[in-house]
């Protein structure tokens, strides 16, 4: 009897994971790219423009801090620092910092404020791990990226 109950229960197994293995799939499986990727790529040198972020220039500010930028674009080549260079589609960025700790942008050949207005006076050359900036006067200074 029990012999026959096992041969009946192995059949009807065998028979459900028949079925089971005949099921078709409508869609492909999702890879961890579809799901990750985002929709609009955000270039990480541009203040963000989310509200209450705490990396984006705020959208108040006082006017002598405004004044305090204007006297700080005219600085010396000399006082910057090399925050970092990153290589963004094939276009090379560098972020600079001055004495005051207001940061730059090196990119194409200029120097932007935080505003994002370039800098008249200066010029700057990203070559690999250096950064070459000029100013009218003809002095030019290399900084280069710590490790």
């Amino acid at each position: 009897m029990k012999i026959i109950f096992l041969i009946i229960f192995f059949f009807s197994y065998c028979k459900a994971s028949e079925e089971i293995a005949n099921v078709n799939v409508s869609t492909s499986a999702k890879t961890v790219n579809d799901i990750y990727r985002p929709v609009k790529t955000r270039d990480p040198m541009i203040a963000s423009g989310v509200y209450s972020s705490k990396t984006g220039a705020s959208t108040s500010y006082d006017k002598s801090v405004k004044n305090e930028v204007a006297v700080s674009t005219s600085s010396k080549i000399f006082e910057y620092s090399v925050l970092g260079i990153m290589d963004f589609y094939g276009n090379k960025e560098a972020l600079l910092k001055n004495k005051e700790g207001e940061v730059f942008i090196c990119r194409d050949g200029k120097i932007y404020d935080s505003k994002k207005k370039p800098s008249a006076e200066k010029k700057c050359e990203i070559k690999g791990r250096q950064i070459i900036l000029r100013d009218l006067s003809g002095s030019s200074v290399k900084l280069s990226l710590e490790k």
